[in-house]
């Protein structure tokens, strides 16, 4: 191991930064440069030059802390310091890395702003659920979403808290919680029941726990998507004449 402090070459303790690496160098160099110092001696300009070359290598400036780590700790706890300058070492790394995935949060951030997700429809008043589903303008809206969900793939699973926050507040339909708070069937009055749901072709989301499904049944009144799991409560609920004070003939979907 090379047992030269370039570290204290530059000034510097170990595990310093490559801000403070470079800070340290420009501010020696205009000390030690002989156009600057006037003097024919170079030994101090090359000693700090060589230092920060060392350092600003990144794979060599990893290897060279990791081995020389023992040592200093060594040393320093013979002096009363102990691992403090590891600690301080892997909680400036820590905090550098958690600053990288903020930006690159708020770049995401920034993009979705600028390029939101087209926004459904307006519900005519005493439109009914059908009618609003199957429209033209719903289903121009419809397709836009499905492009815009290509094109952003995360979008989705960047928002998911926020969808879950919102339904915490127990919108629901059919009976069931509806966790996906962006789909238009939350809080509405479906009135169909399972026996004239759809069944679907492809794979998509439930709406009420949000795990993946494989030809799922979809109400063609609120277009909700269920799993053969919720399907089956939801069955059952229009089963049970004691649901909520629901008659069996007659199931209100907004569950309220």
């Amino acid at each position: 191991m090379d047992d030269r402090d370039y570290y204290a070459d530059l000034g510097l303790t170990l595990y310093a930064s490559m801000s403070q690496i470079k800070a340290a160098f420009h501010a020696l160099a205009k000390q030690h440069h002989p156009d600057k110092s006037g003097s024919s001696d170079t030994t101090a300009f090359r000693c700090i030059r060589e230092a920060f070359e060392k350092l600003s290598d990144v794979e060599f400036k990893m290897e060279y802390d990791r081995n020389f780590r023992g040592k200093r700790m060594h040393f320093d706890s013979n002096v009363g310091y102990g691992p403090t300058r590891t600690a301080a070492y892997e909680a400036e790394v820590a905090s550098e890395a958690k600053s990288a995935k903020q930006s690159a949060d708020e770049a995401y951030d920034e993009m979705v702003r600028r390029s939101p997700p087209p926004k459904p429809p307006a519900r005519k008043f005493n439109e009914s659920g059908r009618s609003y589903f199957f429209s033209r303008a719903y289903t121009a809206w419809a397709k836009r979403d499905t492009v815009y969900r290509q094109k952003h793939p995360t979008y989705d699973e960047a928002h998911s808290n926020a969808s879950a926050t919102v339904s915490s507040s127990g919108t629901k339909a059919h009976g069931l919680t509806v966790q996906m708070s962006s789909h238009p069937a939350a809080g509405q009055r479906c009135t169909l029941r399972t026996s004239d749901w759809r069944q679907t072709v492809g794979s998509d989301s439930c709406v009420f726990c949000l795990k993946p499904v494989t030809n799922g049944n979809r109400c063609p009144g609120c277009q909700v998507l269920a799993c053969p799991t919720c399907s089956f409560q939801i069955a059952a609920a229009e089963r049970s004449s004691a649901f909520r004070g629901f008659s069996s003939t007659k199931y209100f979907a907004a569950g309220g």
